[in-house]
């Protein structure tokens, strides 16, 4: 055999790779977990609210505590406002007229009219009348009202009815106040000592003078209404005066023109 000279290997290229220890492996990652706690402890409060904050709401509190004590035993309480209570009104009620349904008696000759109650024994009569007191004037008109069940007699000479009215007319060319004419023309009949009362009143737009005496017997009531120049006297006769019915009367009394 042929003697060869051996080629010798060549030498391989170092590079940088790091030595490896194949004595020594890598552990596996491993992941900690923190044990569990059945009741944690509460978290710390800040340091800044337990410290400084706290404080500060304290205080204010304790002030606005303070203050509110202070206006309210300083403060005068207000009247409470005063509420007028208005009754409810209630709409008026009319009284009734008890002369509604009366009937009328009219004179057309002397120009007035007046009322006088249903129900009664009324009797008119303008020819055989009586004289007035004062003026002995006769009258142009009696009326003589009676109970309604009144039993007149034949022979009665005497009036016992409820009310004996009697209306004269006498002239007045002086054109006298009532007052004035009664104490001039009447002075002898209406004397002091026979008038119980003598009074002005109006009644339905007329202007009446009352008069009450003392007759011999009993009283009597003398109404005087001025028309132009005349005055209408108005007797009125009954057991008691005031009586309530000549009143009645009186308040339907009207002229015919004005």
């Amino acid at each position: 055999m042929d003697s060869q000279t051996p080629i010798p290997n060549p030498t391989p290229l170092t590079e940088n790779i790091p030595p490896q220890n194949p004595s020594i492996e890598t552990p596996p990652s491993q992941v900690y977990t923190a044990p569990h706690l059945e009741n944690p402890p509460p978290p710390k409060k800040p340091f800044m609210f337990s410290k400084i904050l706290l404080p500060i709401v304290i205080i204010f509190v304790l002030s606005a505590a303070t203050a509110g004590t202070y206006l309210a035993l300083n403060s005068k309480p207000k009247p409470a406002p005063i509420v007028s209570k208005i009754a409810p009104t209630s709409a008026p009620t009319s009284t009734p007229d008890p002369t509604a349904n009366w009937k009328t008696y009219k004179n057309t000759e002397n120009g007035f009219s007046l009322q006088y109650p249903q129900g009664k024994l009324v009797e008119i009569s303008e020819k055989n009348t009586g004289k007035n007191s004062c003026t002995e004037q006769k009258g142009v008109v009696d009326i003589k009202i009676y109970p309604g069940d009144y039993k007149k007699s034949e022979t009665e000479t005497h009036f016992f009815g409820d009310l004996w009215v009697n209306i004269s007319i006498v002239d007045n060319v002086e054109k006298l106040s009532p007052e004035d004419y009664v104490r001039k023309a009447c002075a002898t009949f209406f004397s002091q000592d026979k008038i119980t009362s003598m009074k002005s009143l109006q009644i339905a737009n007329n202007n009446f003078l009352a008069i009450i005496y003392k007759n011999v017997m009993d009283q009597q009531q003398e109404v005087i209404v001025p028309k132009g120049n005349k005055l209408y006297f108005i007797h009125g006769f009954s057991s008691k005066l005031p009586n309530p019915l000549f009143d009645q009367i009186l308040s339907t009394f009207r002229f015919d023109s004005p």
